[in-house]
């Protein structure tokens, strides 16, 4: 799990992961099945890799949403898919 940022998150040579990320963009890079809860400001960028799931970001805990707050991550602006 990646808590709220509000920069980049790179994951690259992953085989049979699953993540659950809250980030300003994501890029994948050779990556292969996997599944990836988003929450992303921006689209997210795939280069190289396959059989990627993405699944809109639902999971929450108690100091996330002033987390995403202090990284300037607006919640009405989730670009996942």
């Amino acid at each position: 799990m990646v808590g709220p940022t509000g920069s980049s998150v790179f994951i690259r040579n992953c085989t049979d992961c699953k993540f659950v990320i809250n980030c300003k963009q994501l890029r994948l890079r050779d990556c292969d099945n996997c599944e990836i809860m988003l929450y992303s400001q921006t689209e997210p960028v795939l280069e190289a890799s396959k059989d990627i799931n993405f699944h809109m970001h639902n999971y929450s805990y108690p100091e996330m949403f002033e987390q995403m707050k202090k990284a300037n991550l607006s919640i009405w602006n989730n670009k996942w898919d």
